[in-house]
C-alpha cells in the first residue's frame, strides 16, 4: 500500500480506536485533550476525524535548551 494512501488510513483507525475507548471504557462522550510534540500531531487528528468529541484542545509548547557542554561549548569559572 502506497504511504500516501496508508498514513491517513491509520490516522483514522487511531482516532477511531481513541473514540471508541472514551466512549465504550471510559464512558467519556466529550473531552479536553492536552498534548505536545508526538501528541500535539494525535491531538489535531483526532480533532479533525472527531470533532464531536471534543470540548477543547490545548497544545503547548517548551523550549529545550542542551546543556552548554552538548553544545560544544566551554564552561569558564
Amino acid at each position: 500500500m502506497p504511504t500516501e494512501t496508508f498514513e491517513p488510513l491509520l490516522s483514522r483507525i487511531l482516532c477511531n480506536d481513541l473514540a471508541a475507548l472514551l466512549d465504550h471504557t471510559l464512558r467519556v462522550h466529550k473531552t479536553v485533550v492536552i498534548a505536545r510534540d508526538l501528541g500535539a500531531l494525535i491531538r489535531a487528528m483526532f480533532a479533525h476525524w472527531q470533532p464531536d468529541k471534543l470540548l477543547a484542545w490545548l497544545k503547548y509548547v517548551t523550549t529545550y535548551v542542551a546543556a552548554p557542554h552538548r553544545q560544544g561549548l566551554t564552561i569558564i569559572t
